[in-house]
């Protein structure tokens, strides 16, 4: 009777220890299934003008450079005025030089072309002024930036470009640039996105939790207009699930694999409903948690158009032999920081 009780209790021990085996294996081995989804993201103005003003003059400033003014920018509901307008837009762009170059390799159509990412320096930007009280209604200033040139098919043809039509070609694009930016801070606009939505495989109920309301954000945000306030408490459900991350025991349930897809859903819900100071903390926490080499390839990004007034910046250059990159891929953290600039 003894032996029997005792290999009871063995198989009985080796049985939980089996149990508890396949638990530790199940909450270790989390895997992480995203879905990239397209939508559309939303942006109000930056600065809402009053509705006494009804019209705008404008005023340019390039220096010594004779450069084409561009595309008027356009203040929505207000009427263009030569002179005498409510409101005065100043725009300016002067003391344009190329600080630092790196040359990069491209192939185009099987064919290999060089490119340099030239490092600026410049004065350019916009003022919005009260005509009658002088006061500023809205500005935007920038002193440098990054620009890529073109491709060519040496470095000595890519050289005499450099020599010869650089910095007219990089005043014409930040004449350009501050007129979309008018746009993009005083009109309400929209931009297709590419964000990225992540799933937890596995049976833990706080998977299932974390599962169902990101099923809920894709569906709602595949919709053609997106109810802001319906991803506030899907919001809410990861934030609180991120609070409980174990950043140190991947044998954890809610692990570093889990907690940065989580970062990676919050960062896609707080672009689009907007919540930009929200966007900068959980993109920095996210930098505070993946550090080392390849910290920078797996920071939280996402992709917007080309129309994007992206800061500091033109399409990139890269091609492969089929077609050139038309859209950005910025970080989260770039761009929460741009956006919160004055």
């Amino acid at each position: 009777m003894e032996k029997l009780c005792t290999f009871k209790t063995k198989a009985k021990q080796a049985g939980l220890l089996a149990v508890l085996t396949i638990l530790a294996c199940q909450v270790s081995a989390q895997k992480v299934s995203n879905k990239k989804v397209w939508t559309t993201y939303y942006k109000t103005p930056v600065v809402a003008l009053a509705p006494k003003y009804t019209s705008y003059s404008m005023e340019y400033d390039y220096g010594d450079m004779v450069v084409p003014a561009g595309e008027r920018p356009k203040l929505p509901s207000l009427e263009y005025k030569k002179a005498d307008g409510d409101l005065t837009l100043k725009v300016w762009v002067k003391n344009v030089y190329p600080s630092e170059k790196q040359m990069t390799q491209a192939n185009v159509g099987g064919r290999p072309r060089v490119y340099y990412q030239v490092s600026y320096k410049a004065d350019y930007g916009y003022e919005v002024i009260d005509k009658t009280t002088g006061d500023e209604v809205a500005t935007y200033k920038r002193e440098d930036g990054t620009y890529n040139t073109p491709a060519f098919g040496s470095k000595t043809e890519l050289d005499i470009y450099l020599k010869n039509a650089l910095v007219s070609d990089l005043t014409k694009y930040l004449v350009n640039k501050v007129n979309s930016r008018v746009s993009y801070d005083l009109s309400p606009n929209k931009f297709k996105v590419k964000v990225v939505s992540n799933i937890i495989e596995g049976s833990a109920p706080a998977y299932q939790e974390i599962n169902k309301v990101t099923s809920d954000f894709t569906t709602l945000i595949a919709a053609p207009d997106i109810d802001k306030e319906k991803l506030r408490p899907i919001a809410e459900t990861w934030e609180s699930h991120l609070m409980k991350v174990n950043w140190t025991d991947k044998k954890s349930e809610i692990n570093k694999k889990v907690g940065n897809a989580l970062i990676y859903n919050l960062c896609a819900a707080y672009l689009l409903m907007e919540e930009y100071q929200k966007l900068a903390e959980i993109a920095q926490l996210s930098e505070s948690k993946n550090k080392g080499l390849l910290s920078d390839l797996s920071a939280p990004a996402f992709e917007v158009e080309l129309k994007y007034p992206w800061p500091g910046s033109v399409p990139p250059s890269e091609t492969n032999d089929t077609k050139t990159r038309t859209f950005y891929f910025p970080r989260y953290a770039d761009f929460a920081e741009e956006i919160a600039k004055k």
